[in-house]
C-alpha cells in the first residue's frame, strides 16, 4: 500500500510524499530521470540522533528542468541554524526545489523532538509520547466512573517500552 503512495507526478515535476527507501523511473519532457531515496542512519553520531535524515539521488540522461517537491511532516521540530530558523506548524506542507537536474544529490534532515501528544479520543485525560513520527508510549489509565475526583474502576499495569535493533 505505501509503495503506491511514495512518488506523485505533478505539473512541472514530481512530489515525494513518503520517506520510504525507494526508486522512481520517470520522464520529464521526454528525458529519462531516476530518483533514488535512501535512509541515512546517521551512524557517525555518538548519541541518539535528534533528526531523521534521507538522501535523494537524481540522475537524468541529460540536464532537464523540473520541480522536486518534498513533504514536510507535521512532527518536524523547529530547526535552528546560523543562517536561518525554520518553523513548521502542525499542517503538512511541502518544500519545492525547482532547477535543472542531471546528476545531483539532495540531503534531507528532518529535526525531531520528544513531545507529548493528547489522544484524539479523550484529551486531556490520555496522552502519548512521540519521538518524531514514532509513538513511544501511551497512557493506559482506566476511565473514571463519574465526576472529576472519582476513583479508577480498575488498575491496569503500565506497559514498559522495549526496543531492539533491527537488522
Amino acid at each position: 500500500m505505501y509503495a503506491d503512495n511514495i512518488w506523485f507526478e505533478h505539473a512541472g515535476g514530481v512530489t515525494m510524499s513518503q520517506y520510504i527507501p525507494s526508486e522512481l523511473a520517470w520522464a520529464q519532457d521526454g528525458v529519462p530521470v531516476t530518483l533514488q531515496m535512501e535512509h541515512d542512519a546517521q551512524l557517525k553520531s555518538h548519541h541518539r540522533p535528534d533528526s531523521l535524515a534521507y538522501t535523494v539521488r537524481v540522475q537524468a540522461a541529460q540536464p532537464v528542468e523540473f520541480s522536486l517537491r518534498l513533504r514536510v511532516p507535521w512532527w518536524v521540530a523547529p530547526a535552528r541554524s546560523r543562517s536561518a530558523t525554520v518553523r513548521c506548524g502542525r499542517a503538512i506542507s511541502y518544500v519545492e526545489i525547482r532547477r535543472s537536474w542531471r546528476d545531483d544529490t539532495v540531503h534531507i534532515i528532518l529535526p525531531k523532538a520528544l513531545i507529548a501528544v493528547p489522544a484524539p479520543d479523550e484529551p486531556p485525560a490520555h496522552s502519548g509520547f512521540m519521538d518524531g513520527p514514532v509513538v513511544l508510549a501511551n497512557s493506559t489509565l482506566p476511565r473514571r466512573t463519574t465526576g472529576h475526583n472519582a476513583a479508577p474502576t480498575a488498575r491496569r499495569p503500565i506497559p514498559t517500552t522495549v526496543s531492539a535493533a533491527l537488522p
